[in-house]
This record gives C-alpha cells, sequence and structure tokens, in this order.
C-alpha cells in the first residue's frame, strides 16, 4: 500500500530530470526494503518556516531499530542481513547516487527510523512563487 500527501503550489530548483530520477530511487528503495504487506509513505512538503521543502519518502521495517544508518549512503553498501528476500536486486548503489544528486541540487539528505518505519528525508531550498525558469512544480507528475 502507497500513502501520499501533496502540499500544492511549491516549488524547488532541479533539473526535471534529475528530480525524478531522485524520486525513482527513493520509491525503488522503498519498494525493495518495505516489510510483507508494509505500507510506503511519501510526503512532499513545506518546513516549520517555510523556507524549505521537504521530500519524505519512507516504508515499513520491522527490524530497523538498531541498524546502523551512516553507511546506508556507502557506495555498494547493502544491508541484507536483515533485508532477505527474492524483491532485491541491484548493486548498492542507488543511495549513494540520491546523495550526489540531492547534493547537486544543494539539499540534504538524511535517513531516520521511528516506529517501525525507515524515512528519507530530502531538504531542498524552497523557491519563491514568483520564480519561473527552471523551478519544478512538485504536485504535477509528468
Amino acid at each position: 500500500m502507497i500513502k501520499y500527501q501533496l502540499q500544492p503550489g511549491l516549488k524547488i530548483k532541479a533539473d526535471p530530470n534529475y528530480y525524478y530520477e531522485l524520486i525513482s530511487i527513493l520509491l525503488d528503495n522503498a519498494n525493495k526494503y518495505c516489510d510483507p504487506n508494509g505500507t510506503i509513505f511519501v510526503n512532499v512538503g513545506a518546513d516549520k518556516h517555510g523556507k524549505n521543502v521537504l521530500l519524505k519518502v519512507g516504508n515499513s521495517y520491522a527490524e530497523g531499530k538498531n541498524v546502523d544508518y551512516n553507511k546506508f549512503f556507502e557506495r555498494f553498501y547493502r544491508n541484507d542481513t536483515s533485508h532477505n528476500n527474492e524483491k532485491k536486486s541491484g548493486f548498492g548503489i542507488g543511495l549513494s547516487i540520491a546523495q550526489n544528486l540531492v547534493k547537486n541540487f544543494k539539499g540534504s539528505l538524511s535517513v531516520d527510523w521511528k516506529d517501525g518505519n525507515i524515512y528519507f528525508t530530502v531538504s531542498f531550498k524552497s523557491l519563491k512563487q514568483s520564480t519561473r525558469s527552471t523551478s519544478k512544480q512538485l504536485n504535477k507528475t509528468q
């Protein structure tokens, strides 16, 4: 099951193709590592002060309490011991690529675990509504 919440009207400065790649990586990761019969969460909204746009992608991950998340963004790192199922494939570079994309957007990417769910949060600097050109509307799909 996928649950999502999108705040309309938010804008960031990002290449649309790279932004799409970032979202694809985070959703693919959530799909691969979601607990059986679990939930994937997607939330796009402004932070408390309205200065940043937050993209939060998470999934059910019951065994994540004692996992060392510091290594998740290292190339070729895979925490296979607690995620042992057939639906995982790949080389362990997705989150490393995601982190590089976010750096190119001049944003930040973090990971945390709470109450049986893992969340990857991307923070982008918000653009004012009057900005045009390379801005990407987050509430529209391609």
